[in-house]
C-alpha cells in the first residue's frame, strides 16, 4: 500500500479522463494513494469526478486555445498548483498537460513524473517541419523532458521512436503500455446476430483524420450494391474544439441521404458492438484505438488504417484488415470480403477476442503503470 502518497492525474478534459484514465485513478485509490484530478471541465463533470472519491481541480483553459497568454496562464496555474500541493507522482496525460505541466514540475524538483503520450496529435500526421508552431513543440518536448525523475509511457512503438528522437530522452526511460486497457468483464465476447442487416459500426469523434469522410464514400458506393442488406452506424460525439471537427449539418446531411446514421455520443458502446457485426476506424494516426480494442473484446472483427497506433491492433487478415490511409477505394474493398463472408467475420472475431485478452486487458496496464509509478 502507498500510504497517503500523493498522485496527481493531469488530463486535457474531464469527459476524456471519464472514459479512458478512471481506472487507474481508482485502482490507486485502491492502493492507498491521495488523488487528485486536474483537467478543462469542458462538459462540467467535475463533480461526477468527486463522486469516485476522487480530488478535483478544474484547469483554467480551452483544449484547443491557441492564445499565448492563456497558454501562460495554465503554465503558471500548474506551477502554482505543484508547489502548493507538492504531489509525490505526477501523472501528465495528452499533449498539453505533459509540455506544460513537465515545464512546471521540472523547475520544482517533482519526486516522479510518469508523461502519458495518448498519441501525438493532428501535427504529426501530415508535419510542416518549418512550421513555428512545429519547432516550438520540438523545443518544448526537448527542454522540459531534460528531467532526471521523468519518464515517458507512450502506447505504440513509432511515437516512442518519435519521442526519443524529440526530446533526447533514454530509451531505458521510454515504456511501452498499449493503449488504456479494457475490462474483459464488462465487454463480453458474443456470437454474431445472425440477422440483416449486416451493421458496420464507427466509433469516435466525429473528425476527419478519423476518416469519417472515407467511410461516407465506402457506404455510397457499398450501398449502391447492397442497398437495405447493410446499415453504417457513426458513433459519437461532434468536437468543434478539434481543428478536424465535422459538423453537425454534414452528419444530418449524410443521414438524409441515407448513406450512414449517426447517432451520436453512446454509454454503452459494449451494446453496440453486439448488435454490429464489423468494426471500422479509417483513422489518420492513433495512440492506441480504445474502440477497435472493445469492439475485438466483443468478439467483432476490424478495418482500420496502417498507420501509427491502429497497425498495432490488427493482423491483416487474422482478426481483420488493415487498409491504406485517406484511401476509401481500400477500405471499400476491405469491407466488402467481410460483409459477404460470415464464417470470416466469425473467425476473425474469434481471433480478435483473443488477442485483446493477450495484450489489451485492464488488468495488464493497471499493472505496468504501478510498477512505473514504483519504479520512477
Amino acid at each position: 500500500m502507498e500510504s497517503g502518497k500523493k498522485l496527481f492525474i493531469v488530463v486535457n478534459v474531464d469527459w476524456f479522463f471519464l472514459s479512458h484514465r478512471l481506472p487507474i485513478a481508482l485502482e490507486a485509490l485502491k492502493r492507498g494513494y491521495d488523488v487528485t484530478v486536474l483537467a478543462i471541465e469542458e462538459e462540467g463533470r467535475g463533480e461526477e469526478i468527486r463522486n469516485h472519491g476522487l480530488k478535483f481541480i478544474p484547469l483554467p483553459s480551452s483544449r484547443g486555445g491557441t492564445n499565448i497568454w492563456n497558454e501562460w496562464k495554465l503554465i503558471r496555474f500548474l506551477y502554482k498548483i505543484y508547489k502548493n500541493k507538492k504531489p509525490d507522482i505526477i501523472h501528465h496525460v495528452a499533449i498539453k498537460p505533459v509540455l506544460y505541466g513537465s515545464l512546471a514540475a521540472k523547475y520544482l524538483k517533482i519526486p516522479k513524473v510518469v508523461n502519458a503520450i495518448s498519441g501525438l496529435g493532428s501535427m504529426f500526421i501530415n508535419p510542416s517541419k518549418v512550421s513555428l508552431i512545429y519547432r516550438l513543440i520540438k523545443f518544448l518536448y526537448k527542454f522540459s523532458f531534460n528531467n532526471p525523475n521523468l519518464v515517458v509511457i507512450v502506447q505504440n512503438e513509432d511515437d516512442g521512436n518519435i519521442i526519443e528522437k524529440l526530446s533526447k530522452i533514454k530509451p531505458a526511460n521510454i515504456f511501452l503500455i498499449k493503449g488504456s486497457g479494457v475490462d474483459m468483464s464488462k465487454y463480453i465476447f458474443s456470437e454474431e446476430i445472425d440477422a440483416l442487416p449486416i451493421q458496420i459500426v464507427l466509433v469516435s469523434r466525429m473528425l476527419w483524420d478519423k476518416g469519417v469522410g472515407e467511410l461516407v464514400e465506402s457506404a455510397r458506393a457499398l450501398k449502391k450494391k447492397y442497398g437495405k442488406k447493410i446499415n453504417f452506424v457513426l458513433a459519437g460525439k461532434i468536437d468543434l474544439e478539434n481543428k478536424s471537427a465535422i459538423s453537425k449539418s454534414q452528419l444530418v446531411t449524410w443521414n438524409k441521404e441515407g448513406l450512414v446514421e449517426w447517432i451520436g455520443f453512446q454509454t454503452n458502446v459494449a451494446q453496440l458492438y453486439t448488435d454490429s457485426h464489423i468494426a471500422v476506424l479509417p483513422s489518420y494516426r492513433e495512440g492506441l484505438p480504445k474502440s477497435l480494442i472493445e469492439a475485438m473484446a466483443i468478439g467483432r472483427p476490424v478495418i482500420t488504417t496502417d498507420v501509427p497506433g491502429c497497425r498495432e491492433v490488427v493482423e491483416s487478415g487474422h482478426n481483420g484488415y488493415l487498409v491504406k490511409a485517406q484511401d476509401s477505394v481500400s477500405l471499400t474493398a476491405a469491407m466488402d470480403k467481410l460483409i459477404t463472408n460470415k464464417e470470416l467475420r466469425i473467425e476473425m472475431g474469434k481471433n480478435g477476442r483473443k488477442k485483446a485478452e493477450q495484450e489489451f486487458s485492464l488488468q495488464m496496464v493497471l499493472e505496468k503503470t504501478f510498477d512505473i509509478y514504483a519504479d520512477v
